[in-house]
């Protein structure tokens, strides 16, 4: 998993035994659009059903401790390998109101699967906000690029001040 930026960005937060499953980096305040430094997530969960959803569950365990530990904007892009609404520390963020999938902030695009091939569809992939960035997101978008059967998905959020055009990608 990598976080790529055109910005400035640190490494963050070490998790012992899962390094190549999450990273993350923090993007200090004088170099980003919200005034705080912004922590980016990147994961990659395990596959397997029920008992992926439950490894992945416990792979995010410490991951959002530390994010929501840190009192700081994040954002948290992943592969689950299942709904978020299986994966229990996912839909625990969601339920504590600390932050929210893209595709239930941008319902008209949560539907949408993000993963394709022949013998299934389903909606495996997302982009996370905390909960101060959520009434700035705009957009979310499912793009297909044609390189396997995992989606792109890009969440487009609306910042106060005039900040030049940044480029964040998180790859799973």
């Amino acid at each position: 998993v990598a976080v790529l930026a055109n910005m400035p960005a640190v490494p963050w937060g070490e998790w012992a035994g899962v390094q190549h499953r999450a990273t993350a980096v923090r993007i200090p305040a004088t170099a980003g659009p919200v005034g705080k430094d912004l922590i980016v997530v990147t994961v990659y969960g395990y596959p397997g059903g029920r008992d992926g959803a439950g490894r992945t569950s416990a792979l995010l365990g410490p991951v959002v401790d530390a994010i929501l530990g840190a009192g700081l904007p994040w954002l948290m892009t992943g592969d689950w390998h299942a709904h978020w609404e299986v994966v229990d520390a996912l839909s625990a963020i969601c339920r504590s109101g600390a932050g929210y999938p893209g595709s239930a902030l941008q319902p008209q695009t949560g539907n949408q699967p993000t993963y394709v091939s022949a013998r299934d569809q389903r909606s495996i992939d997302d982009v996370w906000v905390s909960a101060d960035l959520a009434p700035l997101v705009r957009t979310r978008t499912v793009t297909d690029l044609g390189l396997g059967p995992h989606r792109a998905v890009a969440l487009s959020l609306q910042f106060d001040a005039a900040m030049p055009v940044f480029d964040v990608r998180a790859l799973p």
